[in-house]
């Protein structure tokens, strides 16, 4: 019996990825339709389809960095031991620094990958690498260029995932001037563009700490020139404008020279609103000083006067490095311990006053983790007039 096509479309996106790259091989009709663009979209924008954690970890005594799919399942007290497809082993940074490969995004499930010298692009549902051309442009005489802060998005305008790079160039012979510049890749032409009418804060950004929210890149920055001193804050890049902002942190959580002391940021979605986590330790002096969670919740974007503390948990004894991300639809929060382990604690509102850490003992070895939840799509990597790009195996 032949069903219609849309009825066919809304039977199949509810499928995840790794079926319906099989089930493509049934007929011609099955596979032009998996592959359309309505197809893809419609799959992608299905509420709640294959959300996974993503973790990045860099197993230092192996000198190897691994990229791993984890369940996000509400149900399962052991999910995250649940490897959901076989992990992506990082090889393509191994004549660097193993803690520099960096996740960027992601981005209808498309992640960015970069060390600060090469950028890729991957899909891991799809399985799909692409190595980013290097920047036509050039660099100053006695400069070095230096890679300060990579971004992914989508443009809906143009239907094209951009990523965006901000750049200094470094006098060779130390000077205390710097020169910023920020460049722009488009997927849909394989190429950069300098953004040469934009303007450019002067400002550093930490690779770990970032998000793509609501079409913006997100990075945690400190002002580099700011006078009398460093100032803390939130660098963002309008992906469809094509311009950059600045968010100013709640004033409580700086101190008198402007920069959030003793304490690691991250950032993240809660409630379809953007969310600053903040760790603090409660001393200077003690080796190991209990910390305190502080979720911080900009009720509304952009209005920096709308920041609202929403939750705070703790003190915690066990070390804390630095938040991760949201898991079990922001019933959790996932961190990584001092030691490199995996820990979670629970945001639900009846749990919060005994709220405890566990630590999950899911990998054989301390590591240096980044996490993100990703939702896999068929988004693809190869545009038709493009050269075929590689597999990961």
């Amino acid at each position: 019996m032949d069903l219609p096509e849309e009825v066919m479309m809304e039977i199949l996106t509810r499928l995840p990825v790794k079926s319906l790259l099989k089930i493509r091989c049934v007929c011609k009709a099955w596979c032009g339709l998996i592959k359309s663009p309505s197809f893809i979209d419609m799959h992608l924008r299905r509420p709640g389809n294959n959300k996974h954690v993503m973790l990045k970890r860099c197993i230092e005594h192996e000198n190897q960095t691994v990229i791993s799919f984890h369940s996000n399942n509400d149900e399962a007290e052991k999910s995250l031991s649940i490897c959901l497809r076989p992990p992506i082993e990082v090889t393509w940074f191994y004549h660097r620094n193993l803690e520099a490969a960096h996740l960027i995004g992601p981005c209808n499930g498309i992640v960015c990958i970069t060390d600060g010298m090469d950028i890729y692009l991957c899909n891991p549902a799809t399985r799909e690498l692409r190595k980013l051309p290097p920047s036509p442009f050039g660099c100053p005489e006695n400069y070095r260029p230096m890679t300060d802060g990579v971004g992914i998005g989508f443009d809906s305008s143009t239907n094209d995932y951009k990523v965006v790079r901000i750049l200094y160039w470094e006098p060779i012979e130390y000077r205390p001037d710097r020169q910023y510049q920020a460049e722009l890749y488009s997927l849909n032409t394989n190429s950069w563009r300098e953004l040469r009418d934009v303007i450019l804060p002067f400002y550093h950004c930490f690779a770990r700490c970032n998000l793509l929210f609501q079409g913006r890149f997100h990075w945690r920055a400190w002002h580099a020139l700011a006078q009398p001193c460093d100032t803390d804050c939130i660098l963002s890049f309008d992906m469809r404008a094509e311009v950059f902002d600045v968010i100013h942190y709640p004033p409580s959580c700086v101190g008198d020279l402007g920069l959030v002391e003793n304490k690691e940021p991250s950032f993240v979605s809660l409630n379809d609103s953007l969310a600053l986590i903040l760790c603090t330790s409660l001393s200077e002096e003690h080796p190991a000083p209990p910390q305190v969670i502080d979720i911080w919740v900009m009720m509304e974007y952009g209005v920096e006067e709308s920041w609202t503390k929403k939750f705070s948990l703790g003190p915690f004894t066990i070390g804390i490095r630095r938040p991760l991300c949201l898991w079990k639809d922001d019933k959790q929060l996932l961190l990584e311990s001092r030691s490199g382990r995996l820990i979670s604690c629970p945001l639900l509102p009846d749990e919060l006053e005994a709220a405890e850490l566990k630590e999950h003992d899911i990998f054989e070895s301390s590591t240096l983790l980044e996490g993100r939840i990703y939702a896999e799509s068929l988004v693809s990597l190869n545009p038709i007039y493009m050269e075929e790009e590689a597999i990961i195996e």
